[in-house]
């Protein structure tokens, strides 16, 4: 039994012994099976790849049937597949295989397909656009942009529900004639192109719905005159091209909000936007042009950075109370004028390589200025004007007699008074440098008829009294500048005639004594009078001081008493204890 056990053992042994040949010789089988599986797979992840690569454009027209958007930029194409002008025809094959069963839900219903809106081919290798997209009558929005285009087929005039048209960068140097018909057209961008005149065809003239139209980076010499025509229009862009002057009828888009003529030849702006009530944005950097420009008091950012500007108007810059950012860096100002002062919503200023001489005081007036550039030389050579009367007889700083120019100059010419309409625009009364001795009645008429006058200027004058014919426009008036007259006193009833005034200024007149006592003011410039006392009481509570002026407050021999209370002061100099 034991032998026979033994035997039996040897051979289960045995048996055991093969197994792992049989079972590696399977192993190994079954390995080659596996990897010829993957390399079916793998063939066939190949396969089917390339055959959605290729089917990728039938599947998204298939889409764009659904939702009438095709988006085919970024190909690499350089041809527009067949199809795509095929896309609103009906599919035989779709509407021969209907079915009535209420089990079977179909992709998608011919009854719920759409025609094509939208057409995206940015992006490609495009060189031309075939005449078949005159086909594509329901379109919307064509997008061609950064293709190699170097013209539009004539047939695009058919697309006569397009109101969006983009071809920036391009090649493109002119339009065909049948765009004219594109009555629906609200944006067209063509930038970066080569397009040398929008006259021919004359486009604009029948575009009377256009919203946007940017044609910057061409080489265009003229913007057109049935620009005009274009009173829906509220974004301009004509840059970094040739254009030396503006048509006038410019002026009569008045639902501009933003121009952008940069980088071109302008020489001249005038009054071109002086009645542009919804222009916000105005830039002119990089052209020749030599004087400021009249624009509307609602601007706010003002870009006119290299040009050949060399001097700032005072009536141009007071129009401009609401503007944010004035760039004026490489030009040729050699100072500001005092009416710098009015632009009180000033953000930024670049004054950086003009003509300064310093750094203008006058900019310490501005309440909200966050950035100041002057970087660049100044100018020390250039003589400091003072601020003085010229006024035949009129006194200078020195206390010497100014003759006039010359020892047989002529009386100075009447003033020029700005009529009711000006006036209505500005919101100011401004006779300054007038040489005036008695304020003419027409003026005050006019400032009546124009209503809510908020500034009077008659500073540069020879005022030796206060001109009370202006007391119908005090109560609402909250600026009035009598600088460089020769006040000796002001009317103890100013205070109750003009409650709202914030601002005055009075420097270089021969005041001795001020009894104003208005609450809403602000500040008040008495530089250059003939005050003998200083005050003994200095009342400047609930304000907004950040510190003490110590240096100006020592100034103040007989001051006694000085309230500073409820300010935003974090701490008292020891310096005011002396």
């Amino acid at each position: 039994m034991t032998g026979r056990g033994r035997a039996q053992t040897l051979g289960k042994t045995g048996r055991t012994k093969s197994t792992p040949n049989a079972t590696t010789t399977q192993g190994v089988s079954q390995f080659q099976k596996f990897r010829r599986e993957q390399m079916r797979l793998l063939k066939k992840a190949q396969s089917t790849e390339t055959n959605t690569h290729s089917e990728e454009p039938s599947r998204l027209i298939k889409q764009a049937r659904a939702n009438g958007l095709l988006n085919l930029s970024n190909r690499a194409l350089e041809t527009v597949p067949e199809s795509v002008w095929k896309i609103n025809d009906p599919d035989s094959s779709r509407s021969n295989n209907v079915s009535l069963s209420m089990d079977r839900v179909a992709e998608t219903n011919w009854w719920d397909e759409v025609d094509i809106t939208k057409l995206i081919l940015a992006s490609n290798k495009l060189k031309e656009i075939s005449g078949h997209i005159g086909s594509l009558i329901s379109l919307t929005v064509l997008d061609l942009h950064d293709n190699a285009l170097t013209t539009l087929p004539g047939e695009i005039g058919s697309l006569e529900n397009l109101v969006k048209l983009n071809v920036n960068h391009n090649r493109i140097s002119s339009l065909p004639e049948s765009m004219q018909d594109l009555l629906k057209m609200k944006s067209f961008t063509a930038a970066h192109n080569s397009l040398k005149s929008l006259e021919s065809p004359p486009l604009l003239s029948r575009w009377d719905s256009l919203d946007e139209l940017d044609v910057s980076h061409n080489a265009l010499e003229t913007l057109p005159s049935d620009i005009g025509y274009l009173s829906q229009l509220t974004r301009l862009c004509f840059s970094h091209n040739v254009i030396s002057s503006l048509p006038s009828e410019l002026s009569f888009l008045r639902r501009l909000t933003l121009v952008e003529l940069s980088h071109n030849k302008i020489k001249s702006i005038g009054d071109t936007f002086s009645e542009s009530s919804s222009l916000e944005q105005l830039y002119l950097q990089n052209n020749e042009i030599t004087d400021f420009p009249i624009l509307h008091s609602k601007l706010k950012e003002l870009h006119l950075g290299h040009n050949n500007i060399q001097e700032i108007p005072s009536e141009s810059i007071m129009r401009l109370g609401s503007l944010v950012i004035l760039d004026l860096k490489f030009n040729q100002v050699p100072l500001l004028p005092e009416e710098f002062a009015s632009l009180q919503s000033l953000e930024r200023l670049d004054l950086a390589n003009n003509r300064l001489s310093d750094i203008p005081p006058i900019i310490g007036t501005l309440p909200n200025l966050m950035s100041l550039v002057v970087e660049g030389k100044l100018y020390q050579n250039h003589p400091k004007r003072h601020p003085q009367s010229r006024c035949p007889g009129g006194e200078r700083k020195d206390g010497q007699q100014w003759s006039g120019t010359t020892k047989t100059s002529a009386p100075p010419l009447p003033p020029t008074i700005p009529d009711k309409y000006a006036m209505r625009t500005t919101r100011s009364l401004s006779l300054n440098g007038a040489c005036l001795s008695e304020l003419p009645n027409e003026a005050v008429n006019n400032a009546m008829e124009a209503k809510d006058i908020f500034i009077v200027d008659l500073s540069k004058n020879a005022f030796t009294n206060f001109p009370m014919n202006l007391e119908p426009i005090l109560g609402g008036i909250t600026e009035l500048n009598l600088s460089q007259n020769r006040l000796e006193s002001l009317p103890e009833s100013l205070s109750s005639l003009a409650p709202h005034l914030e601002y005055i200024n009075l420097s270089n007149n021969r005041l001795s004594s001020l009894t104003y006592a208005g609450q809403h003011l602000r500040e008040i410039n008495l530089t250059n009078n003939k005050f003998p006392l200083y005050p003994k009481i200095l009342i400047l509570s609930e304000n907004k001081l950040a510190e003490i002026p110590v240096e100006s407050l020592s100034r103040l021999k007989r001051l006694a008493t000085l309230d500073i209370s409820y300010n935003e002061i974090s701490s008292v100099p020891p310096q005011l204890g002396n």
